[in-house]
């Protein structure tokens, strides 16, 4: 497996402590949630991101994994990433009807 450092990097800025990054339909990039976005040609792309490509190498590869699906969607769709976890290490899966509930703290 690859590294992927600048997703390392990015990830641990998220405010949640889950190293999760978000995918960004404006820009086609992820990011950490609550990163200052900038707005560019009418479209708010946060100012700290990795190119959609970057984490579809890292999810191809085993080394990133979906962590909020959004289960409802046609075909499903990965809406946050994590690192994949080390053998034997606790997993958490999320479903988007998920977010805000005790499930997702």
């Amino acid at each position: 497996m690859a590294t992927y450092a600048d997703l390392e990097t990015l990830a641990a800025k998220d405010p949640a402590g889950k190293g999760r990054l978000w995918y960004v339909p404006d820009g086609a990039c992820w990011s950490y949630a609550g990163c200052a976005v900038t707005p560019r040609a009418n479209l708010k792309v946060p100012a700290e991101n990795v190119p959609d490509a970057r984490v579809q190498a890292a999810l191809a590869d085993g080394s990133w994994m979906g962590a909020v699906i959004d289960t409802y969607a046609t075909p499903l769709k990965i809406l946050a990433v994590q690192k994949t976890p080390a053998p034997g290490m606790p997993l958490n899966v999320l479903r988007a009807s998920d977010l805000g509930t005790p499930a997702a703290a």
